[in-house]
């Protein structure tokens, strides 16, 4: 009776590592090749921000459509920290090297998807700084397993990227 029990305890370690630890590496493989997948949409998404000098209510659309695509849901911030000539200055100054030169305004998802709902276009100037960043708030497949053979240390996203681009032209 023993050695039946031991061998069933044998046959069900066997099938876990047949077939669940190969899955885990597949669930995980893909969450890779997602996470390279999105992390390229994000910089795709700000060069064509950079080439248009604006953010435009059809760019964000194309873009979450395009994260929508891979099969997860995610959460995007876009911050644009925009560059202003110092309102307290009344002299033109010649130097870069002046403390107070300019001032920064940073303007968040909200203020940016409030401003494209009315016109559709969000313009942008020259030194503006736009960030883009995305993560996963679906379940994986990948932190299913996780949490199958490591339970209790899940819970946080797993496919995130952050891009970060300048006005310049």
């Amino acid at each position: 009776m023993g050695g039946t029990i031991v061998t069933i305890c044998a046959i069900v370690l066997v099938a876990i590592l047949l077939v669940l630890v190969p899955l885990l590496n597949q669930a995980e493989g893909n969450e890779n090749m997602v996470q390279h997948e999105v992390r390229v949409m994000a910089e795709g998404f700000l060069d064509r921000t950079v080439r248009d000098g604006a953010i435009t209510l059809a760019s964000v659309e194309q873009f979450i459509l395009d994260l929508h695509a891979t099969a997860n849901t995610f959460d995007i911030q876009i911050e644009v920290l925009r560059l202003d000539e110092n309102p307290g200055k009344k002299v033109v100054i010649t130097t870069s090297d002046a403390i107070g030169e300019n001032l920064t305004i940073t303007e968040f998802t909200s203020q940016i998807m409030e401003q494209l709902e009315n016109t559709h276009r969000y313009d942008l100037d020259i030194g503006d700084t736009v960030t883009v960043s995305v993560s996963n708030t679906n379940r994986t497949m990948g932190d299913t397993l996780r949490n199958f053979f490591t339970p209790g240390t899940g819970g946080s996203s797993r496919i995130n990227a952050s891009a970060t681009r300048m006005i310049t032209q």
